[in-house]
């Protein structure tokens, strides 16, 4: 096709569509649109529309060509990458914080968990007293190995004064077997002299008896928990009273080398002639040393 033919087309093309645009037909949205004065400026970089005038003349901005649409669009891309990455590596590094916190504070906990050593029998002298709303109660023990050639064993004597005028004197011998480096189990005897706070009311008795003693494996917190229990059956309990039950738990945490604090309760019956004596029946608190070894 030759250009005045070409020219001709394009004249003709542009013709139709004023005529269209002055008949009054409605655009895409149903608003008419005048074109007849819009004039088309090539892009010379890229060959696309730059730039387009309105009837009046006036030029319609903000309209790019391909070319340099695809540049913005790429710009933006290219943008919001760097935010993503930023916020990755921030989200990343606040991570990594938290996780060797999280690291830290399991060490902590697995070194508290970890035994602060093998429990063997009770080797050294010790005294304990404790006090409840009702009762004080003082005992004294001795390894009983050097002094009475009894491995492993214990004697103690202790003594207790109750708010209705009960006395209580108990002596006793225990024979410690540590199962396992935590816990220590115990057989004994004890015998009992009981003033009761009544008239006539005395008491001498022998009871027989187990005592338990576990330490929890915590380096940092390592708790005894112990328990005891003593019967003094009918043939062996003499004067007014026909048994005795004597049972005991408790706690205890080391709070020096030496020292420690515990609490615990205890229940301590006399069945007398009508009835019974509760001697101790109460929640207690104490402290108890322990002596140094002595050389042999």
């Amino acid at each position: 096709m030759s250009i005045t033919a070409k020219s001709t087309a394009l004249a003709l093309s542009l013709f139709t569509l004023s005529s269209m645009a002055v008949a009054g037909d409605p655009g895409p949205e149903g608003v008419p649109v005048d074109i007849s004065n819009i004039v088309l400026y090539p892009d010379k970089a890229a060959g696309a529309v730059a730039g387009v005038t309105d009837s009046a003349g006036n030029a319609v901005g903000n309209l790019d060509s391909s070319s340099s649409a695809a540049a913005k669009a790429a710009a933006a891309g290219a943008g919001a990458g760097e935010v993503l990455a930023s916020a990755g590596a921030s989200a990343t590094g606040t991570a990594g914080v938290m996780f060797d916190k999280t690291k830290a504070i399991a060490g902590d906990v697995m070194k508290a968990l970890t035994p602060a050593g093998t429990v063997p029998a009770l080797s050294n002298d010790r005294f304990e007293l404790y006090l409840s709303d009702k009762v004080a109660f003082g005992q004294y023990e001795r390894d009983a190995a050097k002094r009475f050639d009894i491995e492993e064993g214990r004697i103690h004597l202790g003594f207790l004064y109750g708010e209705s005028r009960d006395t209580i004197l108990q002596t006793g011998l225990a024979v410690d077997t540590s199962l396992t480096n935590l816990f220590r189990l115990s057989f004994g005897g004890r015998g009992y002299l009981g003033l009761l706070g009544d008239e006539n009311e005395d008491t001498v008795a022998a009871a027989l008896g187990v005592e338990a003693a576990y330490i929890l494996p915590f380096q940092r917190l390592p708790l005894e928990l112990g328990a005891s229990i003593y019967y003094a059956p009918d043939i062996l309990t003499f004067g007014s009273s026909d048994r005795i039950i004597d049972t005991r738990v408790g706690v205890a945490l080391p709070v020096r080398s030496q020292l420690s604090i515990f609490t615990g309760a205890r229940f301590l019956q006399f069945d007398t002639r009508p009835g019974d004596e509760e001697v101790d029946n109460r929640v207690h608190l104490g402290v108890r040393w322990d002596f140094e070894e002595s050389g042999s």
